[in-house]
């Protein structure tokens, strides 16, 4: 009977600590911790990186990253932890977490180590601006980085050979802008990467604008003020004649002119004397450039005139010729050069088989062909001026230089002084039989 009852209290022991076996299999509670640990500044993955896990103050783990960067921990359910991962050439980051009451989940962490020793990854944006039909590169091509929110972050003006370079952040989207005048203005998108110092290049064209302007004006008797019809206006750029105009009954011209460019106009007609203008055109589209000539008429026989002739008589005389200028970009016979030549006019009607050369020449300041034609204007006015006195046109020739044949070579290290400016810019007069 006893061994009845002592097997009997066997098997109930065993019975209860099954039960009780059973019980605690069912209440227990797992999460696994998958984490991955980068660098903050490239977003690379870190190898051998040390993952030490705490159950408060109590290190209950250790363990090292893959070289995936990867690591996995199995903790509690329900539980407070902290994971504090170090690696020597970064600084230690620490991350807190609670567990759920979830039992046999997943949760995956990314854990950011900041390196000690790097600096702030930036990456090299570069290019080149050119015409997009010549392919020249532009210089002063204003580039504009923009960040997402349009904000102005850097600026650069293009070099002579169409260059621009910027250093940026990493991992950055921003807008890029180029701007000059007399371009379209072209916009573009780039993207930076996690890759320190890398670079990124963008060569961009700019499609030029079609810029015109309207260049209009009058041509005006000096003395009368009233407007002079067909006149011929003759347009030069870059000493190459580009079009003859003539004004209309109401002395009015108009042209339409490039913008941005220089030119010379010069007026050409039988009985007044020559002008020319110079301008240079704005880079406004569709502006009016308004220009005003003022011509002198040539004086005749039958005009009246305060100038007074020299006297003429049967005997040999002698007039003293004083040396003349014109005034600055102008071909107007003036009551000064009038005098001076009314000598020479003398001079002719006292021997009829005389003959007289007129040329005129120019100081070499200022444009080589615009000398050129100042000066030739300046030679036809005196022409026609002593051929309106009564001199036969065949007895009276001449011809501008410009600045060729110069007295004085301005061309020396220091230039010419006023003096010899003036002695370039000079009138001459031949006599011949």
């Amino acid at each position: 009977m006893k061994i009845l009852n002592l097997y009997i209290i066997l098997l109930l022991l065993i019975s209860s600590y099954a039960i009780s076996q059973e019980k605690t299999a069912s209440t227990s509670c797992f999460q696994l911790i998958s984490g991955t640990i980068v660098d903050k500044n490239s977003d690379e993955i870190i190898k051998n990186a040390t993952v030490k896990v705490f159950d408060g103050n109590n290190l209950i783990k250790t363990i090292t990253s893959s070289s995936k960067g990867s690591f996995n921990i199995k903790v509690d359910c329900g539980k407070s932890y902290y994971l504090l991962v170090h690696k020597p050439e970064f600084n230690e980051t620490k991350k807190s977490f609670t567990t759920s009451n979830a039992s046999n989940i997943r949760v995956e962490v990314t854990l950011y180590l900041v390196s000690k020793n790097k600096l702030d990854c930036t990456e090299i944006f570069n290019g080149r601006v050119s015409d997009e039909f010549t392919n020249a590169p532009i210089n002063g091509v204003t580039v504009e980085i923009r960040n997402t929110k349009n904000q102005l972050i850097a600026t650069e003006i293009t070099n002579t050979n169409g260059n621009y370079h910027f250093n940026l952040p990493c991992k950055q989207k921003y807008i890029v802008r180029y701007t000059k005048k007399g371009f379209i203005e072209t916009t573009t998108e780039i993207k930076t990467t996690k890759t320190n110092k890398k670079i990124q290049r963008r060569d961009v064209t700019l499609h030029i604008k079609l810029c015109n302007q309207q260049v209009k004006g009058v041509v005006l008797d000096a003395k009368t003020q009233k407007p002079l019809k067909n006149i011929t206006i003759t347009i030069l750029k870059d000493d190459i004649e580009l079009k003859k105009i003539k004004t209309n009954n109401e002395g009015l011209f108009n042209s339409e002119l490039k913008c941005g460019t220089n030119y010379t106009l010069q007026t050409k007609a039988t009985d007044f004397q020559s002008e020319i203008k110079q301008i240079t055109t704005s880079t406004e589209n569709n502006k009016i450039e308004n220009i005003e000539f003022q011509l002198y008429a040539i004086v005749n026989n039958n005009s009246s005139t305060e100038i007074t002739t020299p006297k003429i008589t049967k005997k040999p005389v002698i007039f003293n010729i004083n040396p003349f200028n014109f005034e600055i970009n102008s071909a107007e016979i003036t009551e000064d050069i009038a005098i001076e030549l009314d000598k020479i006019v003398g001079l002719l009607m006292i021997n009829s088989t005389l003959k007289v050369t007129l040329n005129s020449y120019t100081d070499s300041r200022g444009p080589a062909k615009y000398n050129l034609n100042l000066s030739e204007a300046r030679a036809q006015s005196m022409i026609a001026y002593v051929i309106s006195k009564g001199v036969e046109a065949s007895r009276v020739t001449g011809k501008g230089f410009g600045e060729t044949n110069l007295r004085y070579d301005c061309t020396k290290e220091k230039g010419c002084t006023e003096y010899e400016h003036k002695q370039n810019k000079r009138n001459e007069f031949i006599f011949s039989q």
